[in-house]
């Protein structure tokens, strides 16, 4: 999983869906419930060299084109938000619906 959200805010999503491994994001130090600093901000870009080929890609913001462009199959989602154009751009696919999302990431396995 690539993502720019902060480690702690997506710890107990992964942890319910059971995932582990490879986790690419970005990293903060939490005190008395409070983020008390970002020491590590996730540069896409970076993670794409060490991808594993071919890969999945889902994204709907500017900073996620360049991921989706280079993997095999790239998806832009607007389920929460409108997909950003440089994803329009570059998506091999492009999914508007959570259900439908989930559909399509299925059958790739």
């Amino acid at each position: 999983m690539v993502t720019g959200n902060l480690d702690v805010w997506i710890a107990g999503l992964l942890s319910r869906m059971g995932i582990g491994g490879n986790i690419f994001c970005s990293k903060a130090i939490i005190r008395d419930g409070y983020i008390e600093e970002v020491f590590s901000v996730m540069d896409k870009h970076a993670v794409i060299s060490q991808m594993v080929m071919p890969f999945v890609a889902v994204g709907d913001g500017n900073n996620d084109a360049e991921m989706i462009e280079a993997a095999e199959v790239g998806i832009g989602y607007g389920g929460v938000k409108e997909i950003a154009p440089a994803v329009l751009e570059c998506a091999t696919h492009l999914i508007y619906n959570e259900e439908k999302l989930v559909y399509f990431l299925e059958k790739l396995l």
